[in-house]
């Protein structure tokens, strides 16, 4: 499951790579920002929803996963990665620089 989401998350920032140069270079920026608000967002929210599952979780079953997800990550065999990968992810690069 986990390399399913790799595959996916490698091939949208290749389509958005390719598909945010080409609008680039033929719109300005603000019309980039007003196309990705407007269309691409909520196109992706909807399309999520469509396609996910449509069966409602109870409050208890809410509150039985998030405790789950709690004695998951207090491990310090998962706790010490996600540590870790969150502090990476948090810090800025030099593209936030530029931009």
């Amino acid at each position: 499951m986990q390399s399913n989401v790799w595959i996916a998350r490698a091939g949208g920032a290749l389509v958005s790579a390719i598909a945010g140069g080409l609008m680039a270079r033929y719109f300005s920026y603000t019309h980039v920002f007003w196309i990705t608000a407007v269309i691409l967002c909520p196109g992706a929210v909807s399309l999520a929803c469509v396609l996910g599952d449509h069966r409602l979780s109870t409050c208890a079953e809410t509150r039985n996963k998030l405790v789950l997800l709690r004695h998951t990550l207090q491990t310090p065999n998962l706790f010490r990665p996600c540590v870790f990968i969150f502090a990476m992810a948090a810090v800025p690069t030099c593209y936030f620089a530029v931009v």
